[in-house]
């Protein structure tokens, strides 16, 4: 084969590649870019190899998500006015949506942003997207990601949380009162790979009463197992509202 031949081989290799994959090929328009309201598109994340980083507080979600529908709703409830950092990620494609800040008023609150800018093009999964929403104290608030217009949450929470190693841990869940921690929920926890994992909790103390609306931890202790064993101890501060309705 001489070299106008293996150029001419090359080349159309490289369409079928194009061809086959949106991300390079059909998506020009998913460069990360100010679209108005929001940053969204393409952008590099930095990831920690260690245990552990938490990607998002959810809401589990009842309802489906709508394959038809035109946008996605973001939905998360506020104790006061606030400008909460919000981040929407995806880790496959690098998929990432940032609204712009602004002050919103305290109780339920909702962002929406169209599917076919993005999303769509890139092949996006919406049950792969992780969701941060905290203030400036780092205290996250829960969400829920919906096609829907209204939300539709199932009973629990899900922490998301990405770990470089395996967790042998106890989830505790406290209750913070001006600063004062009190144990109300206390389970094991094990992930033995790492990766993404989820940690749910029902509004539950221990006794099976719902445990009332204010700021709580998730503290996780035990042991983080990589190479080496080492000790594991983290939290992450969180808002509870006290129901799922």
């Amino acid at each position: 084969m001489n070299r106008h031949s293996t150029t001419r081989a090359l080349l159309a290799l490289l369409a079928v590649f194009l061809a086959t994959h949106p991300v390079w090929g059909q998506c020009q328009t998913c460069k990360w870019s100010d679209r108005g309201d929001r940053f969204e598109g393409i952008a590099n994340k930095e990831v920690s190899g260690g245990c552990c980083e938490i990607l998002g507080v959810h809401y589990k979600r009842a309802g489906k998500i709508d394959a038809s529908a035109s946008k996605l709703n973001l939905f998360f409830w506020l104790p006061e006015a606030a400008s909460p950092e919000i981040v929407v990620w995806q880790p496959t494609t690098n998929y990432m949506m940032v609204p712009k800040s602004r002050k919103y008023p305290g109780g339920l609150q909702s962002f929406s942003w169209p599917r076919q800018v993005v999303i769509e093009p890139l092949g996006v999964n919406i049950d792969t997207l992780f969701t941060r929403v905290r203030d400036s104290r780092e205290v996250y608030f829960p969400v829920l990601l919906a096609t829907s217009s209204n939300p539709e949450p199932a009973g629990s929470y899900l922490f998301i949380l990405q770990s470089g190693v395996g967790i042998d841990a106890r989830c505790i869940i406290e209750r913070d009162a001006g600063g004062r921690l009190t144990p109300i929920r206390s389970f094991p926890f094990q992930e033995e790979f790492g990766g993404i994992f989820q940690i749910p909790w029902n509004g539950l103390d221990d006794q099976g009463k719902p445990a009332p609306p204010g700021t709580y931890v998730l503290h996780l202790t035990g042991e983080q197992e990589g190479e080496t064993i080492e000790t594991l101890n983290f939290s992450v501060r969180f808002q509870h509202y006290g129901h799922f309705q």
